[in-house]
């Protein structure tokens, strides 16, 4: 069951707020070696398919970003 309360500010900075996770995991994930080489093998529509880093926490983050 789907709420519409109009609440587009709240929304709004939700959405700020995962983008923001999501910039922050990739970033720190960009300082650990094993991480940027799995990520220099991938393909950039894989890379651009990734949310933040891929961890399950950026994976949700990235699930939520588009669907709250």
């Amino acid at each position: 069951m789907s709420r519409n309360t109009g609440n587009i500010k709240v929304i709004e900075h939700l959405q700020d707020a995962l983008a923001e996770f999501l910039d922050d995991h990739r970033t720190f994930a960009r300082e650990d070696p094993e991480w940027l080489e799995g990520f220099n093998e991938m393909t950039q529509p894989e890379r651009d398919q990734m949310p933040g880093c891929g961890c399950k926490c950026c994976e949700s983050a990235g699930y939520l970003r588009g669907n709250i």
